[in-house]
């Protein structure tokens, strides 16, 4: 009777450790992501930019290496407007020399090396426009949502890099930044190989 009564409870014990070992674990919140929504603590996809959590698809990055000193990017959207121009454009990104592969800050100039200038003029669907001509870090304006800013920065925090070698191999532009109105502004541009025949 005691033996029976010793296997009935260990049959008991392995049914129960069964159980729990074959029970399923309770779903969990996916923190991967947010449905595809970007957040300024996520990195985009190359040739995207994201402004007010709406994310844009760049078509095509276009690089004129006009000599050792002067690098351009410009770059528009693969959406359109009704009369077929592109929905945004940046036009344009001028990259001097000591600009590359750096990080700046968009707000304190002062860490911007002379000469240094990144133009940003997005179109269409989104009145925002950027020039910073920093020549000893002074010399900024900009417009957004129909204000034009002489002097100051549209930007309250962010950063701006570029990376590359500008010897025909592809060049990186990131932009990570929250502007004056609260609005965050993502972007990333990726060439691809460019000529490094100068212009004359």
């Amino acid at each position: 009777m005691k033996r029976f009564f010793l296997l009935s409870i260990t049959m008991l014990m392995s049914v129960a450790l069964l159980m729990t070992a074959c029970k399923k674990d309770k779903p969990q919140p996916d923190n991967s992501g947010n449905n595809g929504n970007t957040t300024p603590s996520q990195t985009i996809a190359d040739n995207t930019l994201v402004y007010d959590g709406v994310t844009y698809h760049i078509d095509n990055v276009d690089v004129g290496y006009f000599h050792s000193e002067l690098t351009l990017i410009m770059a528009t959207t693969n959406e359109t407007l009704e009369d077929g121009s592109p929905l945004l454009t940046v036009d344009d990104i001028h990259i001097s020399p000591n600009v590359w592969n750096r990080t700046y800050d968009m707000v304190d100039q002062s860490q911007w090396p002379d000469f240094s200038m990144l133009g940003l003029i997005l179109m269409g669907a989104v009145d925002l426009g950027y020039e910073g001509f920093c020549n000893g870090g002074t010399g900024t304006h900009g417009w957004l949502d129909g204000v034009t800013y002489e002097e100051g920065n549209i930007f309250s925090s962010g950063t701006y890099r570029v990376d590359g070698n500008n010897d025909g191999t592809p060049i990186t532009v990131t932009v990570d930044g929250t502007l004056i109105n609260g609005k965050t502004l993502k972007m990333k541009l990726v060439s691809g190989n460019y000529e490094i025949n100068e212009y004359k």
